[in-house]
């Protein structure tokens, strides 16, 4: 199987002087299954060229691989995809950046905060956390809505233009609730009416973090808010010159030193 997705790169190069740890961790997974659920048909437009394709929608599923592992991640991932135009592969290994969705570079705040929305609401961790979960029209539809969110920055969300689309969706159409694209419509157009505090009331504890490789498709996932996603020792900001230092800063250095998590 492959999909595709858009690619929010960003590795932070640039770490502030003096602080101990960086906005930024990594996770090195292996892409393990989807559900199994068919393929939808939807269109995206990247830089002025628009795509009609088959997607495959999440969850998909994934664990972690090499040593040491990153605690901040459980063994078994649990992933929906936010990129169309990169691909992934079952049975492969990627090692992936992972960035609070609200500070993820390209991730305007309303995006960040209506997919919060989408994710608190409608998010059925007690089935899609489980590899047995074999898709459901309410999984579909919430992939077709995080798509949305993610490639129309919330400022559009009707699913008949924009960004993304469903090809040949109409107002009519998406009106019907029993398909997965009338679905994902009356989500897309409840989320005005959702409070903010619906993620944190549903799911307690938890953040939504964003997946990003440079070659490979995005993700997004959850994880536990106690520990930060980012682990990440900073290197030292400034390059002290002159013998008499030296000692100075091998003391430093040695301080300041600790695992990264991988």
């Amino acid at each position: 199987m492959r999909s595709r997705l858009l690619s929010a790169s960003v590795v932070l190069a640039g770490l502030l002087v003096g602080s101990p740890r960086a906005n930024a961790g990594t996770v090195n997974l292996q892409f393990d299954q989807t559900t199994g659920t068919s393929a939808v048909s939807i269109q995206y437009t990247i830089g002025g060229t628009t795509t009609t394709e088959s997607a495959v929608p999440g969850p998909y599923y994934w664990h972690q691989v090499g040593s040491p592992l990153n605690s901040s991640f459980p063994h078994a991932v649990t992933t929906f995809c936010v990129e169309l135009n990169q691909y992934i592969s079952t049975g492969n290994q990627y090692t992936y950046t992972s960035t609070a969705l609200a500070s993820q570079s390209g991730v305007t705040a309303l995006e960040a905060t209506d997919i919060t929305k989408l994710w608190g609401a409608y998010y059925n961790a007690s089935a899609w956390d489980n590899t047995s979960f074999t898709g459901s029209l309410q999984s579909t539809a919430f992939q077709i809505a995080l798509w949305k969110l993610v490639y129309d920055g919330g400022t559009n969300l009707s699913l008949t233009s924009g960004n993304f689309a469903i090809p040949g969706a109409t107002a009519s159409s998406l009106n019907n609730t029993s398909t997965a694209d009338g679905l994902a419509q009356s989500w897309l157009n409840a989320l005005a009416g959702t409070p903010s505090s619906i993620f944190s009331t549903n799911f307690s504890g938890e953040q939504l973090v964003w997946l990003s490789n440079s070659w490979s498709q995005d993700q997004i996932t959850m994880i536990p808010s106690s520990t930060p996603p980012t682990v990440v020792p900073t290197p030292p900001g400034v390059v002290l010159a002159g013998i008499g230092f030296l000692g100075l800063i091998g003391r430093s250095l040695r301080r300041r030193t600790s695992p990264a998590n991988a």
